[in-house]
């Protein structure tokens, strides 16, 4: 004989598993499976619930073993992870845990060396006479829309950059003009490509000639050099700046905080003491993620000489 599956007990139905029993008042324990009551009027305990879905109204309803609210939240409740947050359910537990960032649990770093003098220190030049290839007179040099620069050592030649030049007339020595040349001076003949000397060492290099390429306004160019000089001199700014840019940092994000600091060393050039007194600062610029970024520094006071700083990055 046929036995037809038992799909109803109690009011209850849909899918139920029974382990155990219910009692007269509809006390249901030890159930699994997906059911739906609508209790009116009737007090009914559900313990013991694995894997349901229960639908359910009316009045003293007690659900035992089961959550019903999440910080005042009731019904379908979602957790979910925020930045730097994650969510790891192991059975019936779930652990939230950081997973860093947010409040700089690591912090990078990198220490280098900044040269005022390299950058800041340039060279006045004074020359008069007439240029020995064409006799250019220094009279009208100002007027020229270009100037490019180079100084012949007895050892290198320099490419320099023309900050200034002014014409003159000096009772002994005719037209004169004052130049003012700021680096980089870059050797581009003996030296590699890329290859910087400071003013202080292109002086002591000793010098034999100013060589100017002249392009007017109208966009004719010509050359000429100048031997007859007086003996050139250190151009210090009372305010320098130098920028470096440092490449190769891969721990570096665009939005990254970074902070440089002088390292309090006694060098060659300075006492720990001397970037207090001489008001030095330095700043970050140009941030370019898994890259680098630039260190500017800055002196209001004045400064000279190497400076060895430490970045730090969080």
């Amino acid at each position: 004989m046929a036995i037809s599956p038992i799909n109803s007990v109690g009011g209850y139905s849909t899918g139920i598993t029974m382990t155990s029993v219910i009692d007269a008042v509809g006390n249901i324990t030890g159930v699994t499976g997906s059911f739906t009551r609508t209790l009116t009027g009737t007090t009914a305990n559900f313990t013991g619930l694995v894997s349901s879905t229960v639908g359910f109204s009316g009045p003293g309803t007690n659900l035992k073993g089961v959550v019903t609210q999440v910080n005042g939240l009731s019904g379908g409740v979602t957790l979910a992870a925020g930045t730097n947050i994650t969510l790891t359910p192991v059975g019936n537990t779930i652990t939230i845990a950081s997973s860093g960032g947010g409040g700089g649990s690591s912090v990078y770093t990198v220490n280098d060396t900044l040269d005022f003098s390299e950058i800041i220190n340039g060279i006045e030049f004074v020359i008069y006479g007439t240029g020995t290839s064409l006799a250019t007179s220094l009279k009208y040099i100002e007027n020229y829309s270009t100037i490019v620069v180079k100084i012949e050592t007895f050892e290198p030649v320099y490419t320099t950059v023309l900050q200034s030049i002014k014409s003159f007339y000096d009772a002994t020595n005719g037209w004169s003009a004052r130049l003012i040349l700021k680096p980089p001076f870059e050797d581009v003949l003996f030296g590699p490509s890329n290859f910087f000397e400071t003013a202080e060492n292109v002086i002591a290099s000793g010098f034999v000639s100013l060589q100017l390429a002249l392009t007017s306004t109208t966009g004719a160019t010509l050359s000429d050099q100048w031997t007859s000089a007086l003996t050139p001199t250190l151009y210090h700014q009372e305010e320098t700046y130098v920028t470096k840019t440092l490449t190769g940092i891969t721990w570096v994000t665009d939005s990254m905080f970074l902070n440089c600091k002088v390292l309090g060393l006694t060098s060659a050039d300075h006492t720990p003491e001397d970037a207090i007194l001489e008001g030095v600062n330095f700043e970050i610029n140009n941030i370019v993620g898994g890259t680098g970024f630039d260190i500017i520094g800055h002196a209001p006071e004045g400064t000279y000489g190497k400076y060895t700083i430490k970045c730090l990055g969080q």
